[in-house]
């Protein structure tokens, strides 16, 4: 079961993502972020062009912090690759470096954490990513009604903390003794 839980008042939360079609392709950034009841503060997408799907992740980080830092929020946010990146856990892919660079200088002068979500709990940004990908103005929404019905739909059953079932599946080998 996978749902969002509510943490501390002070803090923002903000679920960000990439989206690419292909690796690389045409690939958009997309962050969004609410508050500790689960109400929209501000979602952002745009097109980037052409770059890896780690690249687009990247982005939609540096862009949710560089957001951040100008409100002066607290923030979180959520991305596993770059999580182990930041933490010197995962090498380092050198086309990736300035921009773990421009993140870790953006993150030094507030106070931020990035975590993991799993993939159902971050359903928003992907749909916010996408919406991004075939235009090239930037999509931005800082109104709960602004965003399309289905990301209103997925909000709210984050808001609402309704669980996503994540299941967990393996292969089987079968054979036949015939």
């Amino acid at each position: 079961m996978v749902s969002w839980k509510l943490y501390e008042e002070e803090w923002i939360k903000c679920n960000t993502d990439g989206a690419s079609k292909g690796d690389p392709g045409q690939s958009t950034y997309g962050f969004y972020s609410k508050n500790n009841e689960g109400n929209l503060i501000y979602a952002e997408a745009h097109n980037i062009g052409v770059a890896t799907n780690m690249e687009a992740k990247g982005m939609a980080i540096w862009k949710a912090l560089q957001f951040f830092l100008i409100q002066g929020y607290q923030q979180e946010t959520n991305a596993l690759s770059w999580r182990n990146m930041l933490a010197h856990n995962w090498k380092i892919l050198w086309e990736l470096l300035e921009m773990l660079e421009n993140i870790q200088g953006i993150m030094s002068q507030m106070n931020t954490t990035v975590k993991h979500n799993f993939r159902e709990a971050n359903q928003l940004a992907d749909y916010i990513a996408n919406l991004a990908i075939d235009k090239e103005e930037k999509q931005q929404f800082q109104h709960y009604n602004q965003i399309p019905s289905m990301g209103m739909k997925i909000l709210s059953i984050d808001k609402h903390q309704i669980p996503s079932i994540r299941v967990k599946t393996r292969k089987i080998k079968i054979i036949n003794y015939n």
